[in-house]
């Protein structure tokens, strides 16, 4: 099941905003997944950190959940719902 999409809205200062837009079109891809592989990088330093503010401990209703694997299958998913309206 593919969990709800949510708005992030982000404020950047107009040359970071160009730099991403450039560097998402000279690879072909769109900005939201730029944005979401920068977030998956950032998250995944946090999975090299040992603490309770780290993803490895989850509790409550993730706990013991493969959370990036399902992160990944969403991404998949979407990327298909995507190259499947162009």
């Amino acid at each position: 099941m593919l969990a709800e999409l949510k708005i992030l809205s982000v404020r950047v200062p107009e040359h970071q905003a160009r730099d991403l837009r450039l560097w998402s079109l000279q690879r072909g891809i769109p900005i939201q997944t730029a944005v979401q592989r920068a977030i998956d990088l950032l998250l995944a330093e946090d999975d090299d950190r040992a603490g309770p503010t780290s993803r490895k401990s989850l509790r409550g209703s993730l706990k013991g959940t493969d959370v990036l694997g399902l992160r990944k299958r969403e991404k998949e998913a979407e990327l298909a719902k995507d190259r499947a309206s162009w």
